[in-house]
């Protein structure tokens, strides 16, 4: 199956790869790590963080060695408050909880990330701190 993008469907690829089958990866990895920016630059620097996210996340999950490492760098800088929003926090947290055990290797950092963010609305003020603690809970030996 080949895989044509366009700027406006990259996140959908990514979507698409990350709720599929490992196989389809594979077939996938081209495409993602040279996904539909202008200047083809790797997905993983997108501009989009949707789909740097998710991008990220397939290759984590499904690449090698050298494609988990780039990957947790990436997801590792988007969960932090310091630098993005609520949501693509939430959205990189949970790219990281879905690595299992592959997160290993960033448990350090991923323990030192802001679990608030000044201004945060008082109704989403839980949902961090108990998707941080999950994942930590998940990567103890």
């Amino acid at each position: 199956m080949q895989i044509q993008v366009v700027a406006a469907m990259g996140v959908w690829l990514g979507l698409a790869v990350v709720v599929t089958v490992e196989p389809l990866f594979a077939q996938s990895r081209p495409n993602i790590l040279w996904l539909s920016s202008e200047d083809n630059g790797p997905a993983l620097s997108d501009g989009s963080t949707s789909v740097e996210v998710m991008g990220a996340e397939a290759l984590g999950r499904f690449g090698s060695e050298d494609d988990l490492a780039a990957a947790l760098q990436v997801l590792v800088a988007q969960a932090s408050l310091d630098d993005n929003d609520l949501f693509t926090s939430m959205l990189a947290l949970i790219a990281l909880d879905y690595l299992d055990r592959r997160a290993m290797s960033a448990v350090e950092t991923i323990a030192a990330l802001p679990r608030e963010q000044r201004g945060m609305q008082r109704q989403f003020d839980v949902y961090l701190p108990q998707l941080l603690d999950k994942i930590l809970a998940d990567l103890e030996p």
